[in-house]
């Protein structure tokens, strides 16, 4: 079972869920897509240019004489690592012509400047030989060609601790509308090939498709001990007045900040959501995801509150090794029944290649019971074609409940509750 899946003693019983969860949970947790890879290799930079205009390396792991140090400085309690991955969206754009795009490197190059995420100070004390006479590195490979920053570290925090931290820039990066199943499963993949080297990650992403990107990993990532944070931004982190600062800023706190939140979350606006529950409400407000059943699993507020009885999976309980599920099907469609829907548009849905259909269905699961053709159509499916049936509600709050004649006939014709099978019952159908 995908360890974002998992329920928690913790967790009140019946705690409903969205109908959008339902519906990401339902649409990742059937699909299973193998994919190609690309290759970077090492070539680290020397201490002289991390400050300048060659800020990129082809070297992911921190150097541990670096660490050491940071370790040793008056007042440091301890240190954290974090791998960001830039893929790209808003948060990074740069205005070229008077239209914001994607421009490489440019976010990397600005947060160096910035002083609450790249401290001077500190590296003005590092020692030559904190770097030089680190151990040779053994080459890592990326799923997509890219390249990783020079080392950046934060200044010490409230409780004197100091966050170091890498960027991973994708070399094409994009935008959201255009990310799938195999750029989720690369971002995937290059966090399990540098996970032993760092206490925490944190994905730029584009904000669109932001919900399904992380309900994703949250099902392809399994047995996770380190947290996993995803963000973004509406507005590009160089205008004057932005939310990519603080969400960025939020983000790395957190997956560095030595928390026990061993789960792919999303942060935005100074909460931290469970990734499969949160929803992307607004196309321009800056207040724009929130998660209709579901509580924040932490807040930025004058301190880090940290909701610990709402985080599943703690490390503790957990010492099974990350498992990455790379084998994802794609022929999942998703069915929104309206009053007076045709039979034929229906049954277009449950033929081959067809092997998994999400049906938003009315209120607590209801679909019309007198209409006959249609539930025939639903029952071929599933006797003849062996498609697998997903009931959500369309509402945005509740679950589906066979309370009703409408919402129990569905079950009689294979369909599976979306808002109570997790992933794990998936792949064993």
């Amino acid at each position: 079972m995908a360890n974002d899946g998992q329920q928690n003693n913790n967790m009140s019983v019946g705690r409903p869920r969205s109908t959008f969860f339902s519906l990401l949970q339902s649409f990742t947790s059937i699909l299973r897509l193998s994919y190609g890879s690309g290759l970077t290799t090492p070539n680290e930079n020397a201490s002289q240019n991390r400050h300048s205009s060659e800020v990129y390396s082809r070297v992911v792991p921190l150097e541990q004489s670096l660490l050491s140090f940071a370790a040793s400085e008056p007042g440091t309690t301890g240190v954290g690592t974090v791998l960001v991955i830039n893929t790209g969206g808003a948060i990074g754009m740069h205005k070229v012509d008077g239209v914001y795009r994607p421009k490489k490197h440019f976010l990397t190059k600005y947060l160096m400047q910035m002083p609450i995420f790249n401290d001077l100070k500190f590296w003005d004390n590092v020692p030559k030989t904190a770097v030089e006479d680190s151990p040779d590195l053994t080459p890592h490979q990326t799923q997509r060609p890219s390249t990783a920053s020079a080392p950046l570290a934060m200044p010490l925090n409230e409780n004197g601790r100091r966050i170091i931290y890498r960027l991973l820039e994708y070399d094409t990066l994009l935008d959201s509308s255009d990310c799938t199943l195999d750029v989720w499963i690369n971002m995937a993949l290059d966090i399990e090939q540098f996970y032993d080297h760092f206490d925490g990650f944190v994905i730029l992403h584009g904000t669109d498709t932001l919900p399904y990107a992380a309900s994703a990993l949250s099902f392809i990532l399994e047995n996770l001990s380190k947290p996993i944070v995803m963000t973004g931004s509406e507005l590009p982190i160089d205008r004057l007045r932005n939310d990519g600062r603080h969400n960025l800023l939020g983000s790395l706190l957190i997956a560095g900040g030595g928390y026990d939140i061993p789960e792919v979350t999303v942060f935005v606006q100074n909460e931290l959501y469970r990734g499969n529950r949160v929803v992307k409400t607004a196309a321009t407000d800056l207040v724009a995801f929130t998660a209709p059943n579901s509580k924040p699993l932490a807040e930025m507020k004058e301190v880090v509150n940290v909701y610990e009885d709402r985080i599943f999976n703690r490390t503790k309980h957990n010492s099974k090794k990350l498992t990455v599920q790379t084998n994802l099907c794609p022929d999942v469609a998703i069915l929104r029944l309206f009053p007076s829907i045709s039979v034929d548009a229906v049954r277009s849905f449950f033929e081959p290649p067809m092997k998994g259909v999400i049906l938003q269905t009315y209120g607590t699961g209801n679909v019309p019971s007198n209409y006959e053709e249609l539930i025939q159509v639903f029952k071929e499916g599933y006797e003849k074609h062996k498609i697998i049936m997903f009931n959500v509600t369309q509402c945005w709050k509740g679950t589906v409940a066979q309370v009703y004649e409408t919402g129990a006939i569905l079950s009689k014709v294979g369909a599976i509750s979306g808002c109570l099978v997790y992933v794990s019952s998936h792949r064993k159908r």
